[in-house]
């Protein structure tokens, strides 16, 4: 393999090969066809008067508000939350901390 690219014959093809060359007034005539060109049509969907897509859109809002069970279920009691704290308590191991005492606000401000 050839390190230099002197000796490289894709680079001598390269070199033979013909410069590509704009036509003259190349991008007013392309300005020129982007003008005379039809601007794209809006699809239909955008056609349909917004009060019938509204309209549509408040029927099925209240038809799944019409499907829905009648009332709310209970709330579930906060009761066996409370009897998990001494679990958790004991799962973190606060019960073996006997190095915690309270804090008074110079010792928190760092005075």
């Amino acid at each position: 393999m050839n390190d230099s690219q002197e000796h490289d014959e894709v680079w001598n093809l390269l070199g033979r090969g013909t410069q590509p060359v704009a036509p003259p007034f190349f991008t007013r005539n392309v300005l020129r066809t982007i003008r005379t060109t039809p601007e794209a049509t809006t699809s239909t969907w955008f056609l349909i008067p917004r009060w019938v897509c509204a309209t549509v859109l408040a029927f099925v809002v209240a038809g799944f508000a019409a499907s829905l069970p009648e009332g709310s279920p209970p709330c579930a009691p906060a009761q066996p939350f409370a009897s998990m704290h001494p679990l958790f308590d004991r799962i973190a191991g606060i019960q073996d901390m006997n190095s915690i005492a309270p804090i008074s606000p110079e010792e928190f401000a760092g005075l």
